[in-house]
């Protein structure tokens, strides 16, 4: 007999079939099969009605985590937001949480981390409101791949840290699995690759338990690439395959992309070229197709070097600009999204009320004393919100002689009838101070025909439409010296329990303020007692602020100039310093291979003295930034170009060939003859310059690789050969297989002559 199945007998007219039974059903099978139940859902969502209900937030909710499995969930983007705004009207947290994680994905996917860490941040604290866990594991999760991205590993780690805990009491091997992938991700960002490769198999298991297929296919993907880091190309094939099965499988394009990237690198370290760039473009259309940036960036940089290496150098130049230009874009998005704080300011009128007033509380402090009037006019447009009111205003007595009431502040909403003339609000103010001149506490009218002195009032509550009201008395040590009226126009709603402890805190909040004002007073009358003192007091402060003013934008114009030459625009030393020993320590992992390394090239504007002596020094900065621009526009992306003093120029390639090293410098020669360089004033100059060049790692007898100041200086004595061979050329050296440097200083002739090097040099 076969088993029952909750789908069986849907009618797909009947969207509400689906709630709730179906849902449990759904929620364990949306990972094997989520095209088609993506699919399913999709036909049936459509037929909902509008009016929100939870279980068609759930099967939206459902349906987006199916249709993000094969990587086409942009199009769900102004349904999620829909819903989220839907879930938010109702007060419904848990489903908020959940919409604003999926917009995240989303977001993030596309290369859009400002939106996404704003919805990730939005999440936890919904979640937390709402007591949805799953949501907050997500949102922290995703922060830390924001964090990943920034470069800060360890706040990341901290992130997933906390989300993997949560995930494990949650017992949701979606979750584990999810959270063990980023994990294992960070760790290798921060190079741990072993703890990395035992979060991947800890996904893997939770994966493979949940049925999660695409976290299955990714935890092998994860795994085959990291065999591939640790140069063991062998252990990657298998899981590769199982990972391109099931990516193919469900659809997945973002998975498909990286997998297509680790096959192609392995056919590039095996030779074969052309099937390596096949492999690439294949990686670069799933990316595409997927919306990725990230992706797409690294298969243009990765397409880059290849063409460049066989010689195609139009589509080398082709694929480095759409590199670079994805990476701008990826950068821009960096920046904005650095600081997370800031990204959780949402607009209070969002917050629910207890998280305004605690935002209230904090901003009052800062605008106490000489700024009270913007205090009272923030606390009354916040009160609003808190209160549901349609009118609040702040009211105060300055004088003890009987004179009327001084409006402090007051905010209306938008639904609220005109404001009324401020001399009939002065009088109904004035109308209530009797009764709380002795010390009394707060007034609820919820309806305000029983206030006590209604027969007095009624003409002018009737004139000012007031149908229900909060009135807070205002007091400074015994004394009456404001009140805080808080109105309703619209219905005779009664106020509720927490509304009428809310303005309670307002009112002491406003009184707070009428504290401090009058703090400010007695200590203005101390401090004008000793004139003389207070204005030395104020001219010294106002010195020292400036002093200080001036020595912050001095630092911050310092940071921002620190790593950068003034007159080219490039990199100077200092940054070359704080990179070299990572870009060191990763040639010499990768040194087995002559295509895995680095170059130092050392440019020199050949008679650049001359030119100075010629034409002027003006003219010579001409000539150093145009330099600039030419070897900037020849080099690839992922080289680091410098000015190393004066006249000369250094270039670090970074995974670079030893053989095809020749091609940079020749291209570095050609750029200076393309064209005569300009003076100014119409004036024009044929420039050339010298180039020497020399790779890393070298090694010496003993084992020790060369220290790459000693490389460089190597890379200055070919500079100077090339100098004496009559300029406008280069020359390289190239270490002969099997042959070890001696110990000592080293002297490139003496090297040469000794059979220990080999030397190119360009053509007279």
């Amino acid at each position: 007999m076969p088993r029952p199945h909750p789908l069986r007998d849907l009618n797909p007219s009947s969207p509400e079939a689906l709630a709730p039974a179906a849902l449990g059903w759904l929620r364990r099978s949306e990972f094997c099969h989520p095209r088609l139940i993506g699919a399913l859902l999709g036909r049936l969502l459509d037929q909902a009605p509008v009016a929100p209900a939870r279980w068609r937030l759930a099967l939206e909710y459902t349906r987006f985590r199916c249709v993000e499995v094969m990587g086409a969930a942009g199009g769900l983007l102004p349904r999620l937001l829909d819903c989220h705004g839907q879930a938010r009207e109702q007060g419904w947290n848990a489903e908020s949480a959940r919409m604003l994680c999926a917009v995240g994905r989303i977001r993030y996917g596309q290369g859009e981390y400002r939106e996404a860490a704003q919805h990730w941040a939005a999440a936890i604290d919904i979640a937390r409101l709402g007591a949805c866990a799953d949501a907050e594991v997500e949102a922290r999760i995703g922060l830390g791949q924001v964090y990943d991205a920034l470069g800060d590993g360890q706040t990341a780690a901290r992130l997933h840290a906390d989300a993997s805990t949560m995930a494990e009491a949650l017992g949701d091997d979606y979750l584990i699995s999810k959270v063990a992938i980023n994990q294992g991700f960070n760790l290798r960002v921060i190079g741990a690759p072993e703890p990395a490769r035992e979060q991947f198999e800890r996904a893997l298991v939770a994966a493979r338990r949940g049925r999660i297929r695409h976290y299955v296919g990714e935890s092998l993907w994860q795994l085959a690439d990291l065999a591939l880091q640790l140069d063991r190309a062998d252990e990657a094939l298998a899981p590769l395959a199982e990972a391109r099965h099931l990516a193919e499988t469900a659809g997945n394009g973002w998975l498909l992309s990286g997998i297509y990237r680790t096959w192609a690198e392995i056919l590039a370290r095996q030779g074969r070229i052309d099937q390596a760039a096949e492999a690439y473009h294949q990686a670069l259309r799933q990316a595409e197709a997927a919306g990725a940036r990230r992706q797409r960036a690294d298969c243009h940089e990765a397409l880059a070097r290849l063409t460049e290496q066989v010689g195609d150098l139009a589509s080398a130049l082709h694929h480095t600009r759409a590199a670079k230009r994805l990476q701008t874009e990826l950068v821009h998005q960096l920046h904005v999204a650095g600081n997370l704080e800031a990204l959780r300011q949402y607009d209070l009128s969002e917050r629910p009320p207890l998280e305004q007033l605690l935002a209230v509380s904090q901003a009052l402090p800062q605008l106490g004393g000489d700024n009270k009037s913007a205090g009272l006019q923030l606390l009354c447009q916040a009160g609003l919100g808190v209160l549901r009111a349609d009118r609040l205003a702040v009211w105060e007595w300055h004088d003890e002689d009987g004179a009327g009431p001084v409006l402090g502040a007051q905010a209306s909403s938008p639904q609220a009838p005109p404001l009324p003339r401020e001399d009939e609000m002065r009088h109904y103010v004035d109308a209530l101070r009797p009764r709380f001149a002795e010390r009394s506490e707060l007034r609820v009218l919820h309806d305000i025909r029983t206030h006590p002195d209604y027969a007095r009032l009624r003409e002018l509550a009737g004139r000012l439409q007031i149908r229900a009201a909060l009135e807070v008395p205002l007091y400074q040590q015994e004394r009456l010296v404001g009140l805080l009226l808080a109105t309703r126009q619209h219905d005779d709603r009664p106020w509720s329990r927490d509304e009428v402890l809310f303005a309670a805190h307002l009112g002491a909040q406003a009184s707070q303020l009428e504290a401090h004002r009058r703090t400010r007073q007695i200590h203005r009358a101390l401090l004008d007692a000793n004139e003389t003192l207070e204005q030395r007091v104020a001219q010294r402060t106002a010195e020292l602020e400036r002093s200080n003013a001036a020595l912050s934008q001095a630092n911050e114009a310092l940071r921002e100039t620190s790593l950068t030459d003034p007159l080219t625009g490039l990199r100077n030393r200092r940054y070359l310093l704080q990179h070299l020993d990572a870009d060191t320590a990763l040639a010499l992992r990768e040194a087995a291979s002559h295509e895995d390394c680095l170059i130092f090239y050392l440019v020199d504007i050949d008679h650049f003295k001359a030119i100075n002596d010629r034409w002027g020094h003006e003219a010579g900065d001409q000539v150093l930034v145009q330099a600039a621009q030419r070897l900037r526009a020849c080099s690839r992306s992922s080289s680091h170009l410098v000015r190393w003093g004066g006249e000369e120029f250094l270039v670090v390639a970074r995974r670079a060939s030893m053989e095809q090293a020749w091609l940079q410098a020749q291209r570095f020669c050609e750029a200076f003859r393309a064209q005569p360089f300009a003076l100014g004033a119409g004036r024009e100059l044929a420039v050339r310059c010298s180039v020497g060049y020399a790779p890393f790692p070298l090694r010496r007898a003993n084992g020790q690789a060369l220290a790459w100041n000693e490389v460089l200086e190597l890379a200055d004595q070919a500079l100077y050969q090339a100098k004496q061979n009559g300029r406008d050329g280069w020359l390289g050296l190239l270490p002969r297989p099997g042959v070890a440097l001696p110990d000592g200083p080293l002297n490139l002739p003496a090297l040469q002559a000794a059979g220990l090097v080999t030397l190119r040099r360009s053509a007279p």
